[in-house]
């Protein structure tokens, strides 16, 4: 590997003193959109999100307050750069991060079909899979509290595994603890050599995180109790993920079974159906107190804001699948009709979201000029217009439809363009553009 830009060996540790440090392969995501999304039923569009198991694992741990950093190398490229943004977003520290300008940042495509979605991943020769044990972040690894690591990370390529095992040993030499999760990719490497490799890892780690799936393959048990026994000759600590049926803590000592935790759904960051329970039903979940609302309705407010950061950080046509949730979490469990505006400048990007009107259960107060009088203050070139059906049968009404086309003939008159009318159901939407209503 050529000179990098940060980074290896002692070098590193300026990142010293972390809770955790996670180590492995990030990569970029493009997902498909859904075709139409931006008027045009013949092209498809694909959203820019990002991946990889220990990245994932340092932003949870940066949101949930811990002193989070991330040891990888990636490209001197925009995939690259894109990650470095995400990482300073949220509060994962960078010092560790290598930039390799003769390598490409990994990434991966989601596509869909009738039969589903398809990942195709191109990470073959990405600056990650040629990570090396000498680029190893020494200083911070041993200042670490905790290591965390994954199947993939060693997956990726030897050179790779190599690093991931020497990063072992340097922790634990130092006295950290190292968390193993097994993250079972079999397109990446065969069983054979994945069960051997993943066991000896998790034999050098303090805490080991299988899922029942992969305990399944990796050792040809299928009883829970079996496994745990398994895996706790290598480990000292397993956490055994079960999916909905909770997870299995073991030790050596002791066995606590934890069920899954059903909750009432506050709000979901899933692309196509987000919702938000509303006071009068969270109040009816057992042993949720008015201190338990109050943190649960923070959480709702904040998934919310993150969800309309990410709408304005590029143009709302080319990120069509964010808006969506957005507006799902924020209008689809409202009780009563709500009619929203989105205000967008020359380049389809978002001024203002407001609120014009609110009414009953099923009809709300609209006055084309107020709409155009807001157009005019905030000088907007185009709209979105977005209402709820608290049925949660997004089907347009007559009234909706004609009061659409007045908005249209009004804002029209100032050279502004309604792009679309967007009809909010519980976790179904409807849009004027593509049902030939706009």
């Amino acid at each position: 590997m050529t000179a990098m830009s940060d980074g290896g060996g002692d070098g590193g540790s300026g990142a010293a003193g972390m809770d955790i440090l996670c180590l492995g392969e990030p990569m970029l995501e493009l997902s498909q959109l859904p075709r139409g999304a931006d008027g045009d039923d013949h092209r498809a569009l694909y959203l820019e999100g990002h991946g990889g198991d220990t990245s994932n694992a340092a932003v949870a741990a940066a949101r949930s307050g811990a002193r989070a950093g991330y040891v990888t190398a990636i490209g001197e490229d925009r995939p690259g750069d894109s990650l470095m943004a995400l990482w300073a977003r949220e509060g994962v520290d960078t010092r560790t991060v290598r930039r390799d300008p003769e390598a490409p940042t990994g990434l991966y495509v989601i596509s869909h079909d009738a039969r589903g979605h398809h990942f195709t991943y191109y990470r073959s020769g990405s600056a990650a899979s040629r990570y090396r044990p000498e680029d190893l972040p020494e200083a911070a690894i041993r200042a670490a509290r905790v290591l965390h690591l994954s199947g993939i990370s060693q997956a990726i390529s030897t050179s790779a595994c190599d690093a991931a095992f020497r990063a072992i040993e340097l922790a634990k030499a130092a006295g950290a603890l190292v968390s193993y999760d097994t993250n079972l990719r079999l397109r990446l490497w065969p069983l054979r050599r994945a069960a051997a490799v993943i066991h000896a890892a998790a034999a050098m780690a303090d805490i080991v995180l299988p899922s029942l799936d992969d305990a399944e393959a990796l050792t040809g048990l299928s009883d829970v109790d079996a496994i745990a026994d398994f895996y706790l000759r290598l480990c000292p600590v397993v956490l055994l993920k079960l999916g909905k049926e909770g997870a299995l803590a073991c030790t050596r000592e002791r066995r606590l079974r934890l069920p899954a935790h059903r909750v009432a759904a506050v709000a979901s960051l899933r692309r196509r159906k987000p919702r938000a329970a509303p006071l009068p039903e969270l109040r009816q979940v057992e042993g949720l107190g008015e201190a338990g609302l109050a943190a649960l309705k923070t959480v709702q407010a904040a998934a919310l804001r993150l969800m309309r950061a990410e709408v304005l950080e590029r143009p709302v046509l080319n990120n069509w699948d964010r808006l969506i949730a957005y507006l799902s979490a924020a209008l689809a469990r409202e009780r009563v009709e709500q009619f929203r505006v989105l205000f967008l400048d020359s380049k389809n990007r978002l001024i203002a979201d407001e609120a014009q009107a609110r009414g009953t259960v099923n009809h709300t107060p609209v006055y084309p000029r107020e709409v155009v009088r807001r157009c005019l203050e905030l000088q907007a070139t185009a709209l979105i217009l977005v209402h709820n059906h608290p049925s949660g049968d997004p089907t347009p009404s007559r009234a909706d439809v004609e009061m659409t086309q007045e908005i249209k003939a009004a804002a029209a008159t100032l050279g502004v363009v309604v792009h679309d009318h967007l009809i909010m159901g519980n976790g179904r939407h409807l849009s004027f553009r593509r049902e030939g209503l706009l």
